[in-house]
This record gives C-alpha cells, structure tokens and sequence, in this order.
C-alpha cells in the first residue's frame, strides 16, 4: 500500500460502512497514514468482521484441514494484498499456493476431482468430457480479440476456451480467487493480463509461453513475489491481524451484545 499521507481536518470523524475486508483495510489505511487522531467508526450489518474471508478447520479420519469459505489466495501482480501483509507482520504466514496446484480440486457433481494440470493428466482426466477437451485444445485457433472494449470473465473464457472450461475449470479456480461471479466479473478490472495475451500474441498459449520466456531472460531482476500468495493458516489470518492492529476504532455489529469500544480489548 502507497506510503502517502491524508490530509484531513483536526477533528475528522469517519464512518466506514461494512466491516469486511474494504472496510477493514480503509480503516487501517486511515489509521496509518493520517497525520491527524481521527475518530473512526466502523458500521457492520452482519455479526462478525471480514465478510467472505472466514476460515474454517476440519478435523476429519483423513487427517486436519483448514477451508476458506471466501478468497483462498491473493494475485501480487496487483500489489496491494501483499502489501498489506507485510505491514501487518504477515511475511511468516505468506505461502506460494503454486507449488500446491497438483492438489487442486473442483466439485463436479457432488465429487472432487483434480483439476489436470499437465499434458498426460489433462487427457486422462473425466473431469471434462471428449468435446470440452477439443474446444480447449482448439484455443489456438480460435480468432483473437484485437479491442480495449471491456467483457466479463464467462465471455472471455467461454470464447477462448468454451463453456466447459469455464463452467468445470476456470470458472470455480478463479471464483476462489477474486470470490465473484464470472458472469458480472470484468476481465479488464481483474485479469487484464489474459486480454493482453490474446491481443499481443493472438492466443493464450503463445502468449503463456512468450510471457515465460520474457520472465526467464529478466533473470534475477525479475520479481520476487510468487504470482499468487495465500497464507498457511487461512485467509482470514488477515482479518484477525487488521482486528488486532486496529486502535481508536468504534465498531457496530448487527448483534448489540457484540458491540465494543476499539478493535483491541483491554
């Protein structure tokens, strides 16, 4: 997050309406970068601080398993999540979900499948059907989208990639990302980068494997952070720190009784 400072009057009093993850981060944003005591109140319809990102352990015969109900991991390409981590004293928490992509699954039907993420397993996999894995194969072919003009992530993906894709794949990874729904979730808002493949090198492969080869010959002077982030204990580990780093923050739940003067209890 921008290092900038507020300018706001003496006695600034602000109210913050919702208490999720935005309204959480405003407030810390106000708190730490306000040169001025201001005076923050932040309003909550439901009983309980984060909105989506909620965490949840299961303890089952097959062993411990911790389960995000909202986002389960945070794209660095836009900084402001792992930004907001490392200020929070999150670094230790902070894991690249990357290396755990070959335990990924989607619920197909009631079952968990995995998702295939290479070659042999793609072919193998019935989490698809022998058309939807044509279509997909068929990406390269498939006229590119030379346009700023904006479309939704189920337009993008369903047109590269067909319905399939969108529906048994992509649709439920990236609704884990970003927590929305395809079908209202602008493609030029959140994965630009996607667009900018299609209108570079005509096609998601080309363009995967160009921006590869870019990566590798920027060496060391490439970036450090992993291109997604989570954390090991759960995405709600960042509400739970902005809860307790929080100062001088009056909060209203829905639920009266858990209502409190200030974030941190005395």
């Amino acid at each position: 997050m921008e290092k900038k400072n507020i300018n706001l009057p003496k006695e600034a009093n602000v109210v913050i309406i919702g208490g999720g993850i935005t309204g959480l981060s405003a407030a810390w944003y106000l708190q730490t970068r306000s040169q001025k005591k201001l005076r923050l109140t932040l309003i909550e319809a439901d009983e309980i601080l984060g909105g989506k990102m909620i965490t949840r352990r299961v303890i089952s015969d097959q062993g411990k398993f911790i389960i995000d109900a909202g986002p389960e991991s945070f794209v660095t390409r836009k900084p402001e999540a792992w930004d907001l981590a490392i200020e929070l004293g999150l670094e230790d928490e902070i894991i690249n979900p990357g290396g755990e992509t070959r335990n990924m699954y989607v619920l197909d039907g009631g079952v968990p499948k995995k998702i295939p993420l290479s070659p042999g397993a793609f072919i193998t996999s019935d989490l698809l059907t022998l058309k939807g894995k044509f279509r997909m194969m068929s990406e390269p072919f498939i006229p590119a989208r030379r346009d700023d003009e904006d479309e939704s992530l189920a337009s993008f993906v369903s047109r590269r990639l067909g319905q399939e894709a969108l529906d048994k794949m992509l649709g439920p990874v990236l609704a884990g990302i970003y927590n929305t729904n395809p079908e209202t979730q602008s493609i030029m808002t959140t994965s630009p980068i996607m667009r900018e493949m299609e209108k570079e090198y005509g096609c998601l492969v080309k363009g995967a494997m160009g921006r590869m080869q870019a990566r590798r010959k920027q060496g060391q002077d490439g970036p450090t952070r992993p291109q997604f982030m989570t954390f090991e204990s759960g995405a709600q580990v960042m509400v739970d720190a902005l809860r307790a780093q929080l100062e001088r923050v009056e909060h209203h739940l829905a639920n009266e009784r858990s209502r409190q003067q200030g974030l941190n209890q005395s």
